[in-house]
């Protein structure tokens, strides 16, 4: 099984703005499961607020890379990735074998 690990940085800077972002990201994550069959679990997880993290994170799992592949490639995908990157300003990823 192929897990990836996402994290993104915030654009807004206040609470109201970040609290607002993160339930779009998290909505547009989510709506992803019934349309994308190669996904197995999803979770998108916000941070606690501790000072100096990012701001929150995607966890998916997939039976191999070339179904992660298909996942990132999947137009339900670009577009949901279009929303993330127009409310984040950084974002890091790692793709585990588990």
């Amino acid at each position: 099984m192929i897990r990836h690990v996402v994290i993104w940085e915030l654009l807004a800077t206040d609470e109201p703005e970040k609290a607002a972002a993160k339930t779009t990201i998290t909505e547009a994550l989510e709506s992803l499961v019934p349309k994308i069959f190669q996904i197995r679990a999803l979770s998108v997880s916000a941070d606690v607020g501790i000072e100096g993290n990012w701001d929150i994170s995607l966890t998916a799992d997939f039976d191999s890379v070339d179904d992660l592949r298909a996942y990132q490639r999947h137009p339900e995908h670009v577009i949901v990735g279009g929303i993330v990157r127009s409310l984040t300003i950084r974002r890091a990823a790692i793709d585990l074998e588990v």
